[in-house]
């Protein structure tokens, strides 16, 4: 029984793994090197008392290179934590990927004890997209 239940697990795993990512924005036009695109996972907002957390994606338009390591990266995925009342946010985690969409390997990876410090959202930027659907 106990084989068959880590069988089936080891089966879901790529699948639960797999978020399904909305775009929320895009900094730059698409033919700039210096934009990205943003997406969330809205399947992984979790609110507790005023707090939420998510998922967030980041596509780079060009290469980046990681200064710790000299790897090329495409992506990163980043976890943050958002103060809905007092309007602020921090990161609790980011990893770089090789590959647009956290695809590939992990070229570097943070998780940040503690988490950053609380940074306020600003009009227009891209904590206040991220806001506008952890906060509501």
């Amino acid at each position: 029984m106990m084989g068959r239940l880590l069988i089936i697990f080891l089966l879901l795993v790529p699948i639960l793994a797999k978020a399904e990512w909305v775009k929320i924005v895009k900094t730059a036009d698409s033919t700039s090197t210096t934009g990205s695109e943003f997406s969330i996972d809205p399947s992984s907002i979790i609110k507790d008392q005023g707090y939420s957390r998510i998922w967030i994606l980041q596509n780079f338009n060009a290469n980046q290179i990681s200064e710790v390591n000299n790897k090329i990266y495409t992506s990163a995925k980043m976890y943050w934590e958002v103060d809905c009342s007092k309007r602020r946010f921090r990161a609790l985690s980011i990893a770089y990927y090789s590959k647009k969409n956290s695809d590939g390997s992990i070229v570097e990876s943070y998780t940040y004890d503690p988490p950053t410090s609380w940074a306020y959202i600003g009009p227009g930027e891209i904590s206040s997209f991220v806001a506008k659907y952890t906060c509501h």
